[in-house]
């Protein structure tokens, strides 16, 4: 569903003209070491010379993704694919996120969405074993989920946003292209924030808490990722404004859906582990021998 939400984006017009490679890849390379820029910059200029040429493979590509998914057959490759794109893309279409740039928080979409893409196609790939298995491998989307909160943390107290006065820059610039309601909700709450580092330092303890948290099974972890979801919507809101999505030149959702996403793996997982006892509990009755074969069946 995600890739088939990017693939919708990249059919809008604006990314058919020259606008997107001057106006979005190439701002990806801004303020980055000239390793990083260099190579976006290039892109975007190639982008540029022929803009319906290159986007149409684009969007093409990413609703191949989406439907390959679907499919078991196509799964594995699916994902392969997946991955590699996501890492090119997150090199020569976000600059690696900004995260070498200085002014790179969870608030405002680091590490960079796409990146993300990536990290849920390695968690989701299939174990071994029987025609069950499609599970996502949950405790490497724990450590993704605790990596990902952790350096946001580190993110947070660099200098360039470790205070109240650049988190509400960082959240009114957000807000320039956002709806009137949400331009209006967006530059009123950072008006209201406090100055100093408080509110920088404050964010950096939450998220290092998530992150540390959701590696203790049990309460820890159910609290780190109800949290975590909390903190992530309302970056997407504020922050994030949405991904965009009503400006016409979103790319994506941003990365506050994807954390999401992850979060609710992680829940659903932690979910069904505390269902499966009473199941196998009925399903061990000393009654019907078939039931405990069916069970085997269903759980291989």
């Amino acid at each position: 569903m995600l890739w088939l939400l990017d693939a919708a984006l990249q059919c809008q017009p604006f990314m058919f003209s020259r606008s997107f490679a001057t106006e979005v890849l190439d701002q990806a390379g801004d303020g980055q070491p000239v390793v990083v820029a260099g190579p976006v910059h290039a892109m975007a200029a190639l982008v540029a010379s022929h803009p319906v040429l290159f986007n149409a493979p684009f969007a093409i590509a990413q609703f191949l993704l989406a439907i390959g998914l679907v499919f078991r057959r196509t799964a594995k490759p699916a994902l392969v694919a997946s991955i590699g794109w996501s890492l090119v893309v997150w090199w020569l279409g976000e600059g690696f996120g900004g995260l070498l740039s200085g002014h790179s928080m969870l608030l405002t979409g680091a590490p960079g969405a796409v990146v993300l893409y990536a990290a849920l196609a390695v968690a989701a790939w299939p174990r071994p074993g029987g025609d069950g298995d499609t599970r996502i491998n949950e405790r490497l989307a724990i450590g993704i989920w605790s990596g990902l909160w952790v350096v946001g943390a580190l993110l947070q107290v660099l200098p360039g946003q470790n205070s109240g006065e650049h988190i509400a820059a960082a959240i009114r610039n957000s807000a320039g292209d956002a709806p009137n309601w949400l331009r209006h909700f967006d530059t009123s709450l950072a008006g209201g924030l406090p100055h100093g580092m408080a509110l920088a330092v404050a964010l950096a303890v939450i998220q290092t808490l998530i992150g540390v948290a959701v590696l203790v099974s049990g309460f820890a972890r159910t609290a780190a990722v109800t949290a975590g979801l909390g903190l992530a919507a309302g970056y997407w809101v504020s922050g994030q404004a949405l991904g965009g999505l009503s400006t016409g030149q979103a790319t994506d959702p941003n990365t506050a859906p994807l954390i999401i996403v992850l979060g609710l793996v992680i829940a659903a997982g932690v979910g069904l582990r505390g269902q499966i006892v009473p199941t196998v509990a009925s399903f061990t009755k000393p009654v019907d021998g078939v039931a405990v074969s069916r069970y085997a069946r269903l759980t291989r």
